[in-house]
């Protein structure tokens, strides 16, 4: 495939792939370019940028690069106008992020494109990406419903009693954040940045089971910002919509096959959470 045909990337943006494949192409062999973020996941629109990432050996960069890659841990080069960038990224450092399962650097690294290269230590790098371990995935899943819990019991409800919108509003953000993470990783999935959160957790088990409840939170929202006279705040639609969740949550658990007491009673998982 000619990547300057690629439709992912546009005629305007060629001279500056130009740049970022020469400077993969002075790495050598240990070296691979790939296209990542929301062009490589298939979630480009007219405002994606080009981003993309170098992999290889920091052994082989130039003393400069060298210096700067010490200093930085990475080495960036944008086109000038933030729409399109690349990183280089050395293979031992970026091992090291995979190894400690760290959101979202799995998530770019499963969703990347490879532009150019193959580079078999990236290969083997990326195949590791493709889910979580089932014991890292409770280890994340775990504080994940003790933040919901916490907020559950504690800004969602106090904040419209006393009638602090603003804080209302940043509590209803945070659960549908920890509700579409539990989602991710209640099947493995490697979560990605907030803004393409939903986009990644739309079609798992337990997102299509609230989504009655969530959709109903947000197109009530007005209730949180203009509370309505003599309501009583638990009564708030998107106050007990996103309380009603738990019971959903513990039903989507248990089918997806995770066991343990903590499953039947999240809220022991609020310890997890600090």
């Amino acid at each position: 495939m000619n990547i300057f045909d690629c439709d992912l990337i546009k005629k305007s943006e060629h001279k500056f792939l130009e740049q970022a494949l020469g400077f993969h192409k002075k790495l050598g062999n240990d070296s691979v370019a790939l296209l990542v973020g929301s062009r490589a996941a298939g979630y480009m629109d007219s405002w994606s940028d080009l981003d993309i990432w170098i992999i290889g050996k920091k052994e082989k960069l130039n003393a400069k690069d060298k210096d700067i890659y010490r200093k930085t841990g990475q080495i960036f080069v944008d086109r000038g106008d933030a729409e399109a960038h690349f990183t280089f990224k050395d293979i031992g450092d970026l091992r090291k992020n995979v190894e400690n399962w760290k959101d979202p650097i799995i998530w770019l690294i499963k969703e990347s494109k490879i532009l150019v290269g193959q580079y078999k230590d990236f290969s083997v790098l990326k195949n590791k990406c493709k889910k979580y371990p089932r014991k890292v995935a409770e280890q994340k899943l775990k504080p994940e419903i003790g933040r919901y819990i916490l907020s559950k019991a504690g800004s969602l409800v106090m904040a419209p009693r006393n009638g602090d919108t603003y804080t209302s509003i940043i509590s209803i953000g945070k659960v549908l954040e920890s509700v579409f993470k539990i989602s991710c990783y209640a099947e493995q999935l490697p979560v990605p940045y907030t803004k393409w959160l939903f986009r990644v957790a739309q079609d798992t088990t337990i997102t299509k089971k609230i989504l009655p409840l969530v959709s109903g939170a947000v197109s009530n929202i007005e209730e949180i910002i203009r509370i309505p006279e003599g309501k009583y705040f638990r009564e708030l639609v998107p106050v007990k919509n996103l309380r009603g969740i738990k019971s959903i949550l513990v039903e989507g658990l248990q089918e997806l096959g995770w066991k343990g007491s903590w499953v039947k009673n999240l809220d022991d998982c609020m310890e997890y959470a600090f």
